[in-house]
């Protein structure tokens, strides 16, 4: 028995008219969290291996990036580039916030705080 051939499926791009879209973060504010979150899963990843040193998986992870040595590079690196783009971050709200005073920034319609 032959099987039935379905039509293939084609997807249509719709445009920004089937709905309303909001841009809430500049291409640099995007770039910043992905630096952000980056960051911190790298301190997570590398800090684990570091606390729990005397564990085997810690140990066969260790001799496989090049030793603890480089986990502790990495791991140091990591938490600069987050200190640094935390202190650009806030640097970025007090300035947006407090210096030009947008509205919304902390509190209102377009607020990434929950209210």
């Amino acid at each position: 028995m032959p099987e039935a051939q379905e039509a293939p499926i084609t997807i249509q791009e719709t445009g920004a008219k089937a709905g309303r879209f909001f841009v809430r973060f500049t291409r640099a504010q995007r770039t910043m969290h992905a630096v952000l979150f980056s960051t911190f899963l790298g301190l997570a990843a590398t800090g684990l291996p570091l606390r729990f040193s005397q564990s085997i998986w810690a140990r066969r992870l260790a001799t496989e990036v090049g030793g603890f040595g480089a986990i502790l590079f990495f791991h140091k690196l990591c938490a600069i580039v987050l200190t640094i783009a935390f202190a650009i971050h806030v640097k970025d709200i007090f300035t947006r916030g407090i210096m030009n005073r947008e509205k919304g920034i902390f509190w209102g319609a377009t607020s990434m705080v929950a209210n």
